[in-house]
């Protein structure tokens, strides 16, 4: 399991799929994917803690992302499709 360093305010780090992460300060997990092949579909799940508590899909041309305030000390981590990708905004 990697821990998330402390960054300054607005500092975003990048998550490696199918990795836990635990977050050192309280902050913004986000997670999105772009769609730019046509007839094919994207998708990505969040996990806090073990729950996956995030979910989003789309087809051709779709563009999603959401984010979720998580505390000090939760796990993080994300599957997904090609295209998905995830972050962490800590507020530090």
């Amino acid at each position: 399991m990697s821990d998330i360093k402390k960054h300054g305010i607005g500092t975003i780090v990048e998550l490696t799929k199918n990795t836990n992460y635990t977050t050192l300060s309280d902050g913004y997990f986000k997670i999105g994917f772009t769609q730019s092949s046509a007839g094919t579909n994207e998708s990505v799940i969040g996990s806090v803690n073990g729950d996956n508590l995030i979910s989003l899909n789309g087809s051709t041309n779709t563009y999603a992302m959401t984010s979720l305030f998580v505390r000090k000390g939760s796990v993080l981590n994300f599957s997904g499709t090609t295209k998905a990708g995830a972050s962490f905004h800590p507020l530090v």
